[in-house]
């Protein structure tokens, strides 16, 4: 008998544990804002209900609630609701976990400590070496020239061994060959409305 009382306990408490906040010290976040992502089990019909639902409470308070909705890589929403309906939303056993909307900017600046000297990035490519790729496409060709047209990839022979690139996107295809294995292990990927 204790044994089934504990077991459904745990179960109970697992059924109605919140859907956890991913990103609780968010800095930046947009007023009343979020992300909510559904567990991969959901259907159509069962999300098709619970935004109906977040919808009527978030109407009720002046909210917009339902906003952009993803179907790629993840199933989910952005809402605009009050802070005081979050939890009730939380609470629903489709939703996997909220995030708080945030905004993101980047910034073009050089830290002192990246910046070379004309002379010294001219020893850093005479002693690396160069190489090019002809017919390259186009994206190749500009990254590599200061003006437009080139088709001609010029790089240093470690071909950008060690460097770090951050793409900030919100329509990555997370299908893409470049987000699966063996790549995948060196993508950090976030969710950005």
């Amino acid at each position: 008998m204790k044994v089934t009382l504990l077991a459904l306990a745990t179960f109970v408490s697992l059924t109605l544990a919140k859907a956890p906040i991913r990103n609780p010290d968010a800095q930046d976040v947009v007023a009343d804002s979020y992300v909510v992502v559904y567990k991969a089990s959901t259907n159509l019909s069962e999300r098709t209900t619970h935004e109906s639902r977040v919808n009527t409470k978030a109407r009720r308070r002046s909210k917009r609630g339902v906003g952009q909705k993803y179907n790629a890589g993840f199933n989910g929403y952005q809402v605009d609701i009050a802070a005081a309906d979050l939890d009730d939303l939380r609470n629903d056993p489709i939703v996997d976990f909220v995030a708080k909307d945030q905004v993101l900017s980047i910034s073009a600046t050089i830290p002192a400590t990246d910046r070379q000297s004309a002379v010294e990035k001219r020893e850093y490519i005479e002693k690396k070496g160069l190489v090019s790729q002809k017919n390259a496409t186009w994206g190749l060709g500009r990254i590599s020239h200061k003006n437009k047209g080139s088709t001609t990839y010029v790089a240093d022979s470690t071909y950008g061994s060690g460097v770090k690139v951050y793409v900030i996107d919100s329509g990555i295809l997370t299908t893409h060959a470049v987000c699966l294995p063996p790549f995948r292990d060196h993508l950090f990927l976030a969710l950005v409305t």
